[in-house]
């Protein structure tokens, strides 16, 4: 794992009890803090791809994605080095094709629930034909080398909104009377990622007068192709939810992608008894399929044009 990582830590790693290896390593960095300057020039990508690693494995995929990321950071930081090459930015970027990464099975899982999503987007009314190469190429690169470091948010939120939703997916089902708020916020985070996907599009520019998602979808519409009337107002999640079917046109999935968005955002106690293993991954379908659509003709479009 490389001499920046005291032994003890480097066991626990090995021994699977990543995390308490969270745990000593998050100890570890805040001891190197001490001097802010030796901090700064520390090397820090093995300590936080490791940590990126347990992390998942811990089924933390937030902190994952912020610790793969941050080793991604210290990749650019090396002169005559590639961070493309990188296993950060191998991770990142969803490639699998290179061995050179310690996370590859973790790459190879998520890459195949990737591949699924997309068939499930590519299969709807409407769709713009994708797929993985095309989202690597067009999008998760592109926002890794963005000039504008804070962009790559857009890369972390797609790649553990896709990795948490197996694990909710299994527990959604283990009982009726548990709190609803993990599956609330796991799907309100994939609406999020849908607004700000809009927001921060090449294509067309968003003033501060279109940064309501309602106005976003009106100036945004004809390049989505939404169709019909457009209202994100909703005052019936179970009801929103009832009313789901499998790959939905397009325009239905961002409408219910936007009416989720803006009632998880401003309350999370709603009645919510159809929401099941099935209805729920309907809805995260409904999600992601947004957010691709939203790639394929307001980014990978505009690149290729």
């Amino acid at each position: 794992m490389g001499a920046l990582i005291a032994m003890e830590g480097e066991g626990l790693f090995w021994a699977r009890h990543y995390p308490e290896f969270v745990d000593h390593m998050l100890g570890w960095l805040a001891a190197q803090q001490t001097d802010p300057a030796e901090y700064e020039k520390l090397h820090k990508g093995t300590p936080f791809y490791y940590l990126g690693m347990a992390a998942f494995l811990s089924h933390d995929y937030q902190s994952a994605t912020f610790f793969f990321d941050a080793a991604a950071s210290e990749d650019f930081k090396v002169p005559n080095v590639r961070p493309e090459d990188q296993p950060a930015h191998l991770f990142m970027c969803l490639n699998p094709d290179n061995s050179n990464q310690a996370a590859l099975e973790i790459v190879r899982l998520i890459v195949q629930k990737l591949n699924r999503v997309i068939g499930n987007y590519n299969h709807r009314d409407d769709a713009t034909e994708l797929s993985i190469d095309i989202v690597r190429d067009y999008f998760l690169r592109p926002q890794m080398q963005h000039p504008e470091r804070h962009h790559r948010t857009l890369v972390t939120t797609f790649i553990s909104f896709l990795a948490e939703w197996h694990h909710r997916s299994r527990m959604i089902d283990l009982g009726d009377a548990g709190s609803k708020e993990p599956f609330f916020t796991h799907l309100l985070r994939g609406c999020l990622l849908f607004e700000s996907l809009l927001k921060e599009n090449p294509k067309v520019p968003v003033t501060s007068k279109t940064s309501d998602l309602e106005a976003l979808l009106r100036r945004l519409g004809k390049h989505l192709g939404v169709k019909g009337p457009i209202s994100t107002s909703c005052a019936d999640f179970d009801g929103l939810v009832c009313s789901l079917r499998e790959r939905e046109p397009l325009s239905s999935a961002i409408l219910s992608t936007a009416k989720t968005r803006n009632m998880l955002s401003h309350n999370v106690v709603w009645i919510s008894d159809s929401l099941s293993g099935q209805t729920y991954d309907l809805l995260a379908k409904n999600i992601v399929s947004s957010c691709l659509h939203a790639i394929a003709t307001l980014y990978v479009a505009t690149a290729k044009g």
